[in-house]
């Protein structure tokens, strides 16, 4: 995800061998090179957690669902993520009967219209501005570069709002229909269940989880 976010196309090894052509042949070529801020989970008494991508609710069951049954197919890349999204919008729309989009219980401060405890479909924040397959889940204004999204639970008018809240126009969707996005510096959250950061599962045990920056790092594109 943070790759194609950054325009690298190609497999790892495709990748690695263009890098070292580059490096060998001293073409001339000049290997562009972007600087991106890093995300950073802080937990009282542990390390902080650092990456590109925060997400619990149903984003956090998404990873958990993909490790136990998607993994162990060989399948691999969006091609993954978009049986796993498929999975999911399924039982969001339909009748969830094994629970898969149950609430995560969080209480959010420093998202503006989310405040106090409440059940949530989805919790994200992320430094990217594409997610996997174009989703662009986010619609906050400013210059802050951590883009933040809750969808309370049960959220209204599913329907119509799901396309603009994964294209990113959900300008018209509101706070008091289950919706809110903001671009923040930092915000936290105490949560009730697991939380990812970049595709790795941990337990929050009702932690509460302040999100924010933690600098910068720079990506060289070959």
């Amino acid at each position: 995800m943070s790759a194609l976010d950054l325009g690298v196309r190609g497999t790892p090894v495709q990748v690695l061998n263009r890098l070292r052509a580059r490096l060998e042949h001293q073409s001339g070529m000049v290997l562009s090179a972007t600087s991106r801020p890093v995300l950073k989970v802080a937990r009282a008494g542990l390390p902080p957690l650092c990456g590109m991508f925060f997400g619990a609710g149903i984003i956090a069951r998404g990873v958990e669902y993909f490790t136990s049954h998607i993994r162990k197919s060989g399948i691999t890349g969006e091609a993954a993520s978009g049986l796993v999204v498929a999975r999911f919008l399924g039982a969001l729309l339909g009748r969830d009967l094994s629970g898969l989009t149950a609430p995560v219980q969080a209480q959010i401060e420093g998202l503006p219209g989310f405040e106090g405890h409440r059940p949530y479909v989805a919790i994200l924040a992320s430094v990217l501005d594409r997610l996997l397959l174009g989703m662009r889940p986010y619609w906050g204004t400013g210059p802050a570069p951590l883009h933040v999204t809750a969808v309370q639970s049960p959220p209204a008018r599913l329907y119509r709002s799901l396309l603009p809240l994964l294209c990113g126009r959900g300008a018209g969707l509101r706070v008091e229909h289950g919706y809110a996005s903001a671009n923040l510096r930092s915000f936290s959250v105490r949560l009730e269940g697991a939380f990812v950061i970049d595709g790795q599962c941990y337990q929050s045990e009702g932690a509460t989880l302040s999100v924010g920056l933690a600098g910068h790092v720079s990506f060289v594109r070959p």
